[in-house]
C-alpha cells in the first residue's frame, strides 16, 4: 500500500467510526426521548384515574340505594342509568304489588 492508500483507507475508518458512534449516540438519545415520553403519559393517566376518583364520578354497578339517592341529590355525573333502574324497579314494585 501506498502512503496515499494509507491515509485514504485511514480516513475512510476513521469516517464510519464517527458515524457508527453518532448513530448510537442518535439512538441512545431517541431512546430516553421515548421513555421520558412514556412515563409522562403513565403519569396522565395516573393522575386522571386520581382526578376521577376524587371527582367522584359513578363507575361500579354495586352502590347503595343511599348512594344512589345521595348522587341524585347532588347532581352527579352518571347518575342517569341508576335514574332509569330505580325507574324499573319501582314499576316491578308496582305491578307485583297489584296482583
Amino acid at each position: 500500500m501506498t502512503k496515499i492508500q494509507t491515509t485514504c483507507t485511514a480516513s475512510i475508518t476513521a469516517s464510519a467510526l464517527t458515524t457508527a458512534v453518532w448513530l448510537q449516540d442518535l439512538t441512545t438519545i431517541l431512546g430516553l426521548i421515548g421513555t421520558i415520553i412514556s412515563a409522562v403519559f403513565g403519569l396522565i393517566s395516573i393522575g386522571l384515574l386520581i382526578y376521577n376518583k376524587v371527582k367522584g364520578k359513578v363507575q361500579d354497578n354495586d352502590l347503595s340505594i343511599e348512594d344512589i339517592v345521595d348522587l341524585i341529590k347532588e347532581g352527579k355525573e352518571g347518575a342517569e342509568p341508576y335514574i332509569e333502574q330505580l325507574e324499573e324497579a319501582i314499576e316491578k314494585i308496582k305491578e307485583s304489588s297489584k296482583k
